[in-house]
Parts: structure tokens; sequence; C-alpha cells
């Protein structure tokens, strides 16, 4: 599951993701408002410019998700991935770095619970198919081991 970089490959993520990061300040969401002021935010002006910073908000996110999960922060991973859901619900990338993180983060319920919505979002999707199985087969050991190291508790 875990990536294996160089560290030459680590220093380019980092460089990466924070270049998305700034980028995506660039875009932050408020800065629409702050762009549009005096503009009546129902017109169709208002509406396309908000648009577009969510498609370029998402795909910096999405980017910088990556570049997480290769360094190894996944708290930053799970933390980005749900505020992309938050705008975008059917965001497969989101819910499928998300579960990555947490089961690397030894967190394998709410793993398999994240991964199964990129599942569902795109059963047809080989590299979400493969983690969902690889992530169902670890959780399912876990609850395994768990049932029988506290059925001897109650013994």
């Amino acid at each position: 599951m875990i990536c294996n970089i160089s560290s030459e490959q680590i220093g380019k993520c980092k460089k990466a993701g924070k270049l998305y990061q700034k980028i995506s300040g660039y875009y932050n969401f408020g800065d629409v408002d702050v762009l549009a002021e005096g503009e009546k935010k129902d017109t169709e002006e208002y509406k396309k410019l908000r648009e577009e910073l969510q498609v370029i908000q998402k795909q910096c996110n999405t980017n910088m998700l990556v570049c997480k999960y290769k360094i190894k922060d996944y708290s930053t991973v799970i933390s980005l991935a749900d505020i992309i859901a938050e705008y975008d619900p059917k965001c497969t990338k989101a819910y499928y770095w998300k579960g990555k993180a947490l089961y690397e983060s030894q967190l394998y319920a709410q793993a398999f619970k994240e991964i199964k919505k990129a599942h569902q979002l795109e059963p047809e999707n080989e590299d979400v198919t493969r983690e969902y199985n690889a992530i169902k087969e670890g959780y399912e050991k876990f609850t395994g081991d768990e049932k029988r190291k506290y059925a001897k508790l109650f013994k």
C-alpha cells in the first residue's frame, strides 16, 4: 500500500505540494466574493466565475492530496479529502485517497467506509477496485484479530 519513493522524489513532492497550496490560496472561495464585490451574486457571470474557481480549487486540492500522501502526511490528506468532498460529494479521488490515508493511519473501519464510497461511485475503476479489495481484506483481518483477542478476555 505504501509508495516507496526516493528522498529526491519526496523533496519534489514537498515542493509540488507547497506550490499547489499556494495556488489554492490564490483561488480561495472567499476571494470570489471579494473579486465580485459590487456585482450581484445571482448573475450568470458570478455563477460562472464561481464554478471556474471551484474546478481550479478541486484540481489543486486533488493534486495536493497525492503529494501529501507520497510524503506520508496522512492527516493533511484526510483534511483535504474532507474539503473536496464537501463541495463535490461525487469526487471519487477524495474518498479514494482518504481511504488510503486512513488505512495507513491504522484506522481500518473508517478507511473501509471511505474506500467503499469511492467504489460505489466508480465500481468499474480498476485502481479503486484493487484498493477496495486490499482495504476490505485488511479490515476483515483486523476485525477478526480483534474478535479473537477480546474473546480470550471473556473466557
